[in-house]
């Protein structure tokens, strides 16, 4: 596009000058047939044709890419020095004024196709440019929907990638995050120091066979969903909670001291007291936790253990105060 409007400025500039060099002839031979020699002007219209012939000169003007131009243009510069020719020697003998004249007449009529070849082929360009621009435009609206439809694909590629996560890493009793997602936020860190205060908590329900072999599966699991629900709802905002497995759920938060821990145990026991009063089976869970601020380093993995066996501790109690 950018070399097609460069092409037609060049076109615009060989017409003007293939015009001037029309022009500028008739007005040497009228000089010329009053006495008045104008070498200079013979000078200046050689260096035009000259120029328009070859591309060489200092008019900045291009050799255009036509035949029919290029074959009008030669017949006029042939014209021409036979033209010029006849001017010097009409200088030294005026009975030639007339054949000068008439020659000057044919040279102009020559030099007017010369002209209209070349406003002929810069207007075919014109054209092409216009068809140019069309394919363009064309060609840019297609890039744009092209555009639309990868950004519309890379959209619906990533929320397929959201849904195949979720699938991937979502309980789909629960809907809490399921056991891979658990054991990815257990291995995300590495030694873990004093200073962050890290809590892991361990949650496991009690008898939850015992309901499943008398009660049936569907019983079971509505008691873990409920049991989820109320840990959902009783821990705090930043707390991560999540299904271990069966019946274990674990808890991960940062940045808490131990009182806001007890706060939290309290707030869920107060919870499942609430539902087990208006409710049938009963919830009834064992729990531990430990702190990263217990130890000098220590791993989220090694931490979930001593919960762990904090919280077997816990379930080992209930039973015996059971029985």
């Amino acid at each position: 596009m950018i070399v097609k409007v460069m092409d037609l400025q060049g076109n615009a500039r060989v017409i003007n000058y293939a015009g001037r060099a029309r022009g500028a002839t008739q007005r040497l031979i009228k000089q010329e047939l009053a006495g008045y020699e104008n070498d200079e002007l013979i000078h200046s219209l050689d260096s035009i044709l000259m120029e328009l012939k070859t591309d060489l000169g200092e008019h900045n003007l291009i050799l255009l890419k036509d035949k029919n131009y290029r074959s009008k243009l030669y017949e006029q510069v042939k014209v021409w020095e036979e033209l010029k020719e006849l001017i010097y020697i009409t200088r030294v003998d005026y009975t030639y004024n007339r054949k000068l004249y008439d020659l000057s007449e044919k040279y102009y009529e020559i030099a007017d196709n010369t002209v209209d070849a070349a406003e002929i082929y810069s207007d075919r360009s014109t054209a092409f440019l216009s068809n140019l621009e069309i394919v363009i435009i064309m060609d840019s609206l297609i890039i744009i929907i092209i555009i639309i439809m990868l950004i519309y694909d890379s959209i619906y590629l990533s929320r397929l990638n959201n849904n195949l996560n979720e699938i991937a890493f979502r309980d789909g009793l629960t809907g809490l995050p399921n056991r891979s997602y658990c054991e990815m936020k257990v291995k995300e860190n590495g030694l873990i120091s004093k200073d962050e205060k890290i809590c892991c908590l361990m949650f496991d329900l009690n008898n939850l066979k015992v309901i499943n072999d008398q009660l049936g599966h569907d019983m079971g699991n509505k008691l873990i969903v409920n049991f989820a629900n109320i840990l959902k709802n009783s821990a705090p905002e930043n707390m991560f909670i999540g299904r271990f497995g069966g019946d274990e759920f674990i808890g991960l938060i940062r940045e808490i001291k131990e009182s806001n821990i007890m706060a939290f145990i309290s707030k869920l026991e107060d919870n499942v007291k609430i539902y087990n009063y208006n409710n049938s089976p009963l919830i009834s869970y064992a729990y531990g936790y430990a702190m990263s601020s217990n130890s000098d380093e220590i791993t989220i993995k090694e931490l979930l253990i001593q919960a762990d066996n904090k919280m077997y501790q816990r379930k080992a109690q209930m039973k015996k105060s059971n029985i």
